[in-house]
């Protein structure tokens, strides 16, 4: 039989609380089976009501017990209680999945988690390479609009060109130095992440340059194709 991850904690700590139940609540005495059945009802529910229910019997058998199941930190070990998604349990339906309250799920096996998973990814990759094959200039749509943007802040700049490679840009914030050949402007941005700064832009259309020729290779499609 196989276990979940989840389950596999749950069991490991039904057996900590049994020992912990012993010699916090019920020192001296003999832990009943009914007991420690109603603890484990409350330990395995998966919603609210059915923790509930097993934890208003246990504190109506002892009040201490209640007690102490509230507060020992119930989100750590009652599966109802943990606050993260659980990655092993995953539900056929997107309305069961999107509606904690369900009760009826259906319980996939850690094997068949790792297969959900794999089609997910694979149905993602395969919507992200049709996505790739249709850029028209060779780079990403929030490639595309930052570029657009930073040649649209440029228009106001004035370029004082050094050579065919270098120029000083003139802003009203000061001057910045740009050089293609390097890829670099004294801005740092371009350096930073591999677009052209709007002072780059501002260079590249003053020297009639294609501003995608200065993207960095690793936003264009062959390089996106491999990731």
């Amino acid at each position: 039989m196989e276990l979940s991850f989840m389950h596999i904690l749950i069991v490991a700590s039904r057996r900590a609380l049994r020992q912990k139940l012993k010699k916090c609540i019920c020192s001296g005495k003999k832990v009943t089976e009914y007991v420690l059945k109603l603890l484990n009802e409350v330990v395995c529910a998966r919603i609210g009501l059915d923790y509930n229910a097993p934890l208003e019997k246990l504190s109506s058998y002892n009040e201490n017990l209640g007690k102490w199941v509230v507060e020992n930190q119930p989100e750590h070990w009652v599966l109802s209680k943990f606050p993260y998604p659980q990655w092993d349990l995953l539900t056929s339906n997107n309305l069961e999945s999107t509606i904690p309250c369900i009760k009826l799920e259906n319980y996939h096996t850690v094997l068949s988690f790792i297969t959900k998973h794999r089609e997910k990814l694979a149905k993602k990759l395969w919507a992200s390479k049709a996505a790739i094959s249709s850029w028209i200039k060779g780079v990403g749509l929030t490639v595309e609009q930052k570029l657009m943007e930073n040649i649209a802040r440029s228009q106001e700049m004035q370029v004082l060109a050094y050579s065919d490679q270098s120029a000083k840009v003139g802003t009203v914030n000061g001057d910045h130095f740009v050089n293609l050949a390097s890829e670099e402007c004294t801005c740092a941005a371009w350096q930073m992440f591999g677009i052209p700064c709007p002072h780059a832009a501002a260079v590249i259309q003053y020297l009639r340059g294609n501003i995608y020729n200065f993207v960095a290779e690793w936003y264009g499609r062959s390089k996106q194709e491999l990731i």
